[in-house]
């Protein structure tokens, strides 16, 4: 390790408190183990996770019991069939239950879901599952030859929490790692015209975001008649279709790669520079893909049911994570024996477009719904309409009243505008189907930059 990547690791974990230089050691030896030691090694994992859930674990103690399940019975990963899925709901409606009981509160680390399922839900990390999630990016980062301390600008959600002392760390680390968070939920022209700049004049290696922030990079570009060369893009949140690949490398980049990851697990799978599929992280999680009730044959569409094997806090055991992915039958050419997969459907979510012309993310009128309290929205889809018109289902929890309408409706055309009419809908349920790339989040308008916004008006 030479004096730059030993710096950038120092600051790192000083400034995060993960452990993760350790953790990346052993994903980058166990990426290449023989196939059968490579599932002996993830079912002695799933064993031990199964023995602390079943006893520290309110949620699977029961669970467990109920069903007459051993987790020392437990040969393989195809053993775990024997459970029924973890829910979504179950998740959001009783956290607690599925807390254990020797976790350290203090030290948790909170993820929360963007709700492009429909149905938001937050899970508890402990420090070793973090650490190894972030050595999951940097082994992807490594594959794609990005090395610490390279630039790297990345597109983010706005963390959940902000006040003055984590903004100075964080961009603190940002100067000293040469990582640069773009934080943006409201986009304007002006917006993109300095994000566009900021690529031009910092040529970074990398340029990683959700997928529909990246295409709205990619047609600001367009439309403005420029194009990057940045070497590197890497896409998340939504697959990545053939279309998509041969855009992002005319208007943005060299490269381009895809990662597969959820904030309920972090990351799960990767794309190397052989580009033959994603390599599942079979040493970290059993990833099951279904069709009904068997696994799914390779070449055969499955709906992704995981089990990750490194979070004891609040172990997630066959959850329905509401994704599909096709197995493939062979090895990759790299030369890494992490199984292959083709992601297929995903999430799938659109930027709106408001009167003054704003581009609003998903993620900020999914923040806006569940910044209620009390927490009275179980599930939703937004669908907007016309430029003035926007339309919200709701499945409503009890504590869901008039006033709570009233509230919601006086926030959405607070950041929409108040000439936008929001109309309301509540089914008893909505149907996401992954298989039929149902969006959560829906406009019907199509996006221009030509359109006047108030905040650039003289």
């Amino acid at each position: 390790m030479n004096l730059r990547h030993a710096t950038y690791w120092l600051i790192y974990e000083w400034g995060t408190g993960r452990r993760v230089r350790p953790e990346l050691e052993r994903l980058l030896r166990e990426q290449y183990l023989p196939p059968d030691e490579l599932e002996s090694l993830q079912t002695a994992r799933l064993r031990a996770l199964l023995e602390h859930a079943g006893r520290h674990v309110p949620y699977y103690r029961e669970l467990f019991r109920k069903e007459g399940f051993s987790p020392g019975d437990v040969r393989s990963p195809r053993d775990l069939a024997a459970l029924p899925p973890l829910e979504r709901a179950t998740v959001r409606d009783h956290p607690e239950m599925l807390l254990a009981d020797t976790a350290d509160r203090r030290t948790l680390f909170t993820t929360r879901t963007s709700g492009s399922t429909g149905m938001p839900v937050a899970v508890q990390h402990d420090r070793q599952a973090t650490s190894v999630g972030t050595a999951r990016y940097w082994r992807a980062y490594l594959a794609w030859g990005h090395q610490p301390g390279d630039r790297i600008v990345r597109l983010l959600r706005p963390p959940e929490e902000w006040n003055w002392k984590t903004a100075v760390r964080d961009r603190l680390i940002m100067r000293l790692t040469n990582d640069f968070r773009w934080y943006v939920e409201t986009e304007t022209v002006k917006h993109l015209e300095s994000l566009v700049r900021l690529l031009q004049n910092w040529q970074p290696s990398t340029f990683r975001g959700y997928l529909e922030k990246l295409t709205l990079v990619a047609n600001y570009l367009e439309h403005t008649g420029r194009r990057l060369r940045i070497p590197r893009i890497v896409s998340g949140a939504s697959p990545l279709t053939d279309e998509d690949r041969t855009r992002f490398r005319n208007l943005l980049g060299d490269e381009v790669f895809d990662y597969y990851s959820s904030e309920e697990t972090l990351g799960m799978a990767f794309e190397c520079p052989a580009h033959e599929g994603l390599h599942l992280a079979n040493e970290s999680f059993v990833i099951e893909p279904m069709a009904g009730d068997r696994l799914a044959r390779p070449g055969e569409l499955g709906e992704v049911f995981v089990t990750a094997l490194t979070n004891y806090a609040m172990p997630l055991i066959r959850y329905r994570l509401g994704d599909t992915l096709t197995p493939l039958d062979r090895l990759c050419s790299c030369g890494r024996t992490l199984p292959l997969v083709r992601m297929t459907h995903g999430r799938i979510l659109d930027i709106l477009s408001t009167p003054d012309g704003r581009l609003v993310s998903p993620s900020a009128i999914i923040r806006t719904i569940r910044a209620l309290e009390p927490p009275a929205v179980a599930q939703l889809q937004v669908i907007q309409e016309t430029l003035h018109r926007l339309r919200i289902r709701i499945v409503k929890k009890p504590a869901y009243t008039e006033e709570t309408e009233a509230r919601l409706d006086t926030a959405i055309r607070e950041l929409m505008g108040r000439e936008v009419a929001v109309e309301f809908d509540y089914p008893e349920s909505i149907e996401v189907n992954p298989r039929t790339k149902t969006r959560v989040i829906e406009s019907k308008v199509p996006i221009r930059f030509d359109r006047p916004t108030v905040q650039e008006q003289p």
